[in-house]
């Protein structure tokens, strides 16, 4: 072959050979481009799995402390009412903490005291309730009940009373009396006064106990169910404890 036709063919062979370069190249590159895409999507799909995981468990806390701290709005709050409130946790757990040591201790006191554990304490729902065999005044009656860490009865609906009554066998003094102010019947132990069983011309007139100090009230078994009447805190009769056992659990 002519020298002159083999150096016209020479820059045809160079031209495909670039060409087929450019289409390597460019097949490398989009090769490239799609793996990268696909790593890409696998990562983002795992990501999501993670922030669906976490959204579960995050949703699973906010529920378990919703519950806890007895807060509904909870349920729906933000991380960041979530991240507070769980800022809170250690405050509130000693918090609870102590008011179980306080409550241990008036556990304590109710099942150890001597006075208590040797007396006829009687049980009814949250009160427990002493009916005394001897005698004493009113005023030597609530001393007395309040050394046992209670005071005289209080009555406070017809179950209470219908309960109380039942368990007498003579006339006993109750936590009613009307001797810190005139006219102003009032229980010991604080209670507001909501129900009232006295017996028929019961209480006497202001003119009558002023005159006899018949400032306190008792219950007189034998009158069924309308059986209070006042009479002198002087006198001496059985009586009645109370003491509070609702805890506010």
């Amino acid at each position: 072959m002519p020298a002159d036709d083999e150096e016209k063919k020479r820059p045809g062979v160079v031209y495909l050979i670039q060409k087929n370069k450019v289409y390597i190249i460019c097949w490398l590159i989009a090769a490239a481009s799609i793996t990268a895409i696909v790593l890409v999507a696998i990562k983002y799909w795992e990501l999501k799995e993670r922030q669906l995981n976490v959204d579960y468990e995050f949703n699973q806390l906010r529920g378990s402390l919703a519950v806890a701290v007895n807060d509904p709005e909870l349920l729906t709050g933000s991380p960041q009412d979530v991240a507070e409130e769980m800022r809170r946790v250690p405050g509130r757990l000693a918090k609870a903490n102590r008011i179980k040591t306080q409550k241990a201790e008036i556990y304590e006191g109710i099942f150890h005291r001597k006075s208590i554990r040797s007396s006829p304490w009687h049980r009814q729902e949250k009160s427990r309730y002493y009916f005394s065999k001897g005698e004493k005044t009113w005023y030597d009656a609530e001393d007395f009940c309040s050394a046992q860490g209670a005071h005289l009865a209080s009555v406070l609906n017809n179950k209470e009373q219908n309960f109380i009554s039942s368990k007498l066998q003579r006339t006993s003094w109750i936590g009613l009396t009307t001797e810190n102010e005139e006219g102003k019947w009032r229980w010991s132990d604080g209670s507001r006064l909501v129900q009232e069983y006295w017996s028929e011309d019961q209480p006497s007139n202001p003119r009558a106990f002023r005159k006899s100090n018949q400032d306190c009230a008792m219950i007189v078994p034998s009158l069924a169910s309308r059986n209070w009447k006042n009479n002198s805190c002087l006198k001496r009769y059985r009586w009645v404890c109370k003491e509070n056992m609702d805890l506010g659990e």
